[in-house]
C-alpha cells in the first residue's frame, strides 16, 4: 500500500484505483461485517469457522458468523476466500492485500492489540491441546497444527514481543509438531531462542521441561546425540522430580530413541523396559504400544530374536486393530529382521514388503 499511495508519476492509475476500490467496497459493508473483517484480517494462512467464532467475541455464535463470513463471500470485491485444500475441516482466507487493508482499519479502529492478544490466546490454547494428546493422537493434531502454522508463527511473534515465559510456554508446546513434522530448523531457533530469553524470568519447571524434551528430540533427529541426551535427561529429571509420571514415561521412550540411533542398545533395553512398565501400569494401550515398539527395535539391536518376535507380533495386532499404520510397519519389519538374523532371507523379503 505504500507503493499504490506514492506519486503520480511512479504508480499506474490502475494501480491507484486498487486501494480506492477496496476502501469503496469496504464502506458498503454493514457495521457488523466491518467488524468482523478487520478482526479476521489478523489470521495469517486462513481459519477455522471456530477460530473465528472465538475472534469475534462479544458472545457470537457460529451461525452468526458462519451467515457473515458467507456474505463476505459473497460481496463484488471478495473479502473472505474459501479454502478447500484442507480436507477435515472448511478453511477460510483473504487475499495479502485484502487482509493488509484490513490491519490498517484494525489499528485504526484500535483494535490490533486486543485482536493480536485473543489471537495469541486462541493459538496457545490449540498448541496446549496438541501438546497433551500428542503421543495419542500424534497424526491428528500434526496435520491439525500443520494447517494452522502461520497462525502459531504470529502467536509465537507475539509472545516473544510480550513476554519471555508466554513464548517458553507455546514453543515447548510445538517442539514435538516441528519435530514431527521435520521444520527442524525453525523449531530448533524458536525454543533455544525461548530458553535463553526465559532463564532470568523464573519459568515454571514443567514450560522448561517440556522445551528441553523437544529440543532434544530436534537435535537428535539433527544428529547430535550426546546433546540429546543432555537436553532429555535433564527434562527427565524435572518430570522425575515433580511425580508426573506420565511425562517420564514419555521422556523415556524420546531417550531410548536416542540411545538407540548413539548405538547404545543395552541402555535402550534399560530405558524403554522401565517406559514399558510406567506404560502399562498408567493402563494406556496406545502408549503401551508405543514401548513396545521401541523395546522391540533394541531386541532386535541386540539379537534377541525370540523376544523381538513375541513383541512385534503383539504390535502387528494392536496396530492393526487401531489402523497404525506406521507401528504395523515397525512390526512387520521386526519380524522380517528375525528372519534376516535367523538366517532365513527368503523368509525375510516378503516381510520387509508388507
Amino acid at each position: 500500500f505504500r507503493l499504490l499511495s506514492g506519486s503520480s508519476r511512479t504508480v499506474l492509475p490502475r494501480h491507484q484505483t486498487l486501494r480506492a476500490t477496496i476502501q469503496w467496497s469496504y464502506d458498503q459493508l454493514s457495521v457488523e461485517e466491518q467488524r468482523l473483517f478487520r478482526r479476521f484480517s489478523i489470521f495469517a494462512g486462513g481459519w477455522t469457522l471456530s477460530s473465528a467464532t472465538k475472534l469475534a467475541g462479544d458472545a457470537s455464535d457460529e451461525f452468526a458468523v458462519l451467515e457473515t463470513i458467507e456474505h463476505l463471500a459473497d460481496k463484488s470485491l471478495t473479502f473472505v476466500q474459501y479454502d478447500d485444500s484442507v480436507a477435515e475441516e472448511t478453511r477460510y482466507g483473504m487475499l495479502e492485500t485484502v487482509r493488509q487493508y484490513g490491519r490498517e482499519r484494525l489499528a485504526e479502529a484500535g483494535e490490533f492489540e486486543g485482536a493480536r492478544l485473543r489471537h495469541l490466546e486462541m493459538f496457545t490454547a490449540l498448541a496446549e491441546a496438541g501438546y497433551s494428546e500428542r503421543a495419542s493422537r500424534e497424526g491428528f493434531w500434526a496435520r491439525t497444527l500443520e494447517a494452522d502454522h502461520d497462525n502459531l508463527r504470529t502467536a509465537l511473534d507475539t509472545a516473544r514481543d510480550r513476554d519471555p515465559r508466554e513464548y517458553l510456554l507455546i514453543a515447548g508446546a510445538l517442539a514435538w509438531f516441528w519435530q514431527a513434522r521435520s521444520h527442524l530448523i525453525e523449531g530448533r531457533g524458536h525454543v533455544t531462542a525461548a530458553l535463553a530469553a526465559a532463564a532470568g524470568s523464573s519459568p515454571s519447571t514443567e514450560a522448561r521441561a517440556r522445551a528441553l524434551w523437544g529440543l532434544g528430540l530436534m537435535v537428535g533427529w539433527q544428529g547430535d546425540a550426546a546433546a540429546s541426551l543432555r537436553y532429555m535427561e535433564e527434562a527427565l529429571g524435572i518430570w522425575r522430580s515433580l511425580g508426573n509420571l506420565a511425562e517420564v514415561a514419555l521422556a523415556l521412550e524420546g531417550i531410548g530413541w536416542v540411545q538407540c540411533v548413539a548405538g547404545a542398545d543395552e541402555q535402550a533395553e534399560a530405558t524403554f523396559l522401565e517406559c514399558l512398565r510406567l506404560q502399562t501400569d498408567r493402563g494406556d494401550p496406545i502408549l503401551v504400544n508405543r514401548a513396545r515398539v521401541g523395546l522391540a527395535q533394541t531386541y532386535v539391536a541386540l539379537s534377541k530374536v525370540e523376544d523381538a518376535r513375541r513383541l512385534a507380533t503383539e504390535v502387528i495386532a494392536f496396530s492393526s486393530e487401531q489402523e497404525d499404520l506406521r507401528n504395523e510397519h515397525f512390526g512387520w519389519h521386526f519380524l522380517a529382521d528375525c528372519a534376516l538374523l535367523e538366517g532365513h532371507c527368503r523368509e525375510s523379503l516378503p516381510l520387509y514388503q508388507k
